[in-house]
């Protein structure tokens, strides 16, 4: 029996899998994206204080962007 003041359930199980974000910079956009593999990734957030960011389609969540990482 197990005693604990959270919710049933609120702990990952076994088979849980952790997603791989990172915030980049998009075309001079700030966003958060869900890493497919090396080169692409999901869009999940705009993170931006344009509001035209929002409203553009190419930047919409759920939106498949390819990019080049850049080491500085």
């Amino acid at each position: 029996m197990h005693y604990s003041i959270f919710v049933d359930g609120l702990w990952p199980d076994e088979d849980f899998e952790i997603e791989e974000r990172m915030e980049l910079n998009y075309d001079g956009v700030t966003m958060e994206v869900k890493i497919d593999s090396a080169n692409s990734g999901e869009i999940i957030r705009v993170i931006s204080s344009d509001p035209n960011d929002y409203l553009n389609q190419q930047y919409q969540p759920g939106t498949k962007i390819e990019f080049k990482p850049v080491f500085l």
